[in-house]
């Protein structure tokens, strides 16, 4: 089997944007091919294009690609070779080690999308940190202005404005500014952008499917909920190719704006 480099045409040293000219240049012929009405092999031709952008998708990330690098300097064991006299057999792999492989392999089938390059996580990072300093900055501005006026341990009505206010307050920093243009204010002022599985724009219906549960718990205020809500939102951090749980509900990426 091919490695990623020799699939791409380049050196195991090649540079960054090398590697990207590389990526970049295959999927455009393959675009071209699969655009000609002639071609007789379509599905090989997307299943090459498969393997282009899980091989970008490892390789533009210098953490996955050390570890993928390393990896191809220790030769794989040879499973038909019989075990020495005496020595240990393999050790089993544990559940947890079953389920991070599995996770791993479902990220690199499912994370790349043709043609863009994944958000670096330090940047997707820095932009759900800004939105979630914002929306938390103006939900505390509310509830600070209504509790001078209301007693809201003894007042459902406030309550339930409040849990109102966060909706919008919440949705207008996320669903809204994603379903127009795939970007929140974190995303913009980081260079990022939410787009579909196949590198298109984000609808209303999709960002809603993205943001819907953790607004709702969000705008509970409790700190159960707004903890849940942000977990749901770094899961990024959790995944080997940065698919987050919001992701996958709504079958979204977070790419480099183009």
């Amino acid at each position: 089997m091919s490695t990623h480099y020799e699939l791409l045409g380049v050196e195991p040293g090649a540079s960054r944007d090398e590697i990207r000219a590389a990526y970049r240049a295959r999927i455009e012929e393959i675009d071209d091919a699969l655009a000609d009405p002639k071609r007789r092999d379509p599905q090989t031709l997307r299943e090459e294009k498969a393997r282009l952008n899980s091989a970008w998708t490892m390789l533009a990330d210098p953490y996955q690609r050390g570890r993928y690098d390393e990896q191809l300097r220790v030769p794989p064991p040879d499973e038909g070779e019989a075990t020495e006299e005496g020595a240990a057999p393999p050790a089993r792999q544990g559940f947890l080690d079953r389920m991070r492989r599995g996770a791993e392999s479902f990220d690199r089938a499912e994370s790349a999308v043709a043609g863009a390059e994944p958000a670096p996580v330090m940047k997707r990072l820095g932009g759900a940190m800004i939105d979630v300093v914002v929306m938390a900055a103006i939900y505390t501005a509310v509830v600070a202005a209504v509790s001078t006026r209301v007693d809201l341990a003894d007042n459902a009505g406030a309550f339930a404005g409040l849990v109102a206010a966060g909706l919008v307050i919440f949705s207008g920093a996320t669903i809204w500014p994603v379903a127009r243009n795939g970007q929140t204010l974190g995303h913009r002022l980081m260079g990022l952008q939410v787009v579909t599985e196949t590198g298109a724009p984000v609808s209303g219906g999709i960002a809603t499917r993205r943001y819907i549960i953790p607004v709702a718990l969000a705008a509970l205020g409790a700190q159960l909920p707004v903890m849940l809500a942000l977990l749901a939102g770094l899961s990024f951090l959790f995944s080997q190719h940065r698919v987050s749980i919001l992701d996958r509900i709504a079958h979204t990426r977070v790419v480099v704006a183009s």
